[in-house]
């Protein structure tokens, strides 16, 4: 389970942060490289929208459909599906958090900050660059590692912080170093980072090296 919250830094009526989270789950299962895909919404009416059974009269509401119409084109299969809030609890507790965002240290979560409506992004807009930041809703704590040291691998203290939290001693790199970690996921211990709709993996310098054999 990937676990992602979204927070719109902008005025938006319910059906547009549905609209919001549903675009960027698309472009972030897109960047999987997953082909077929289930979506699972409580909200009616963009349920019904996707599924051509509503009519999108709203301007704004027209624009948001025809970018998730073009998301859905990227899957071989894709089927959308409401079902009540009741059932969709951890969806519904992700949308809290990202509405609240208020710091845990209960869990580690990634919140996505859209910054400008979907509906506003220039097609050649890199949304990571412009458009997202990236925060981990957990308190931090201090990290003591080998960063500096010739060998050390470099995505160390990019998955202790994603783990724990952790950041490092210094409180001018810390802030630094939460910037540059705003860019990168984990999944199955592994250290993703996230540019457009892509998520290539990273690799150590051996790792690295043994590639471009």
């Amino acid at each position: 389970m990937i676990v992602q919250a979204i927070r719109c830094e902008f005025k938006a009526t319910n059906n547009e942060a549905e609209y919001e989270a549903l675009i960027l789950g698309m472009q972030m299962a897109s960047g999987l490289k997953v082909r077929n895909l289930r979506v699972y919404s409580d909200s009616l009416l963009v349920v019904n929208h996707v599924n051509n059974e509503y009519v999108a009269r709203d301007s704004k509401m027209i624009a948001y459909l025809k970018i998730a119409t073009e998301q859905k084109s990227k899957f071989r299969t894709f089927k959308i599906t409401q079902v009540p809030r009741d059932q969709n609890v951890e969806a519904d507790a992700l949308a809290t958090l990202g509405a609240t965002f208020q710091p845990t240290e209960l869990s580690n979560i990634p919140i996505t900050h859209v910054l400008t409506p979907a509906i506003q992004k220039e097609p050649d807009q890199d949304p990571v660059e412009k458009d997202v930041r990236i925060q981990c809703a957990q308190g931090a704590r201090t990290l003591v590692s080998t960063v500096g040291q010739q060998d050390a691998d470099w995505r160390v203290p990019y998955l202790n912080w994603l783990r724990d939290g952790t950041l490092p001693e210094d409180r001018k790199e810390a802030q630094s170093f939460r910037i540059k970690a705003s860019r990168y996921i984990m999944i199955d211990n592994i250290l993703l980072k996230v540019i457009g709709g892509t998520m290539p993996r990273c690799l150590s310098k051996e790792e690295a090296r043994k590639d471009l054999l």
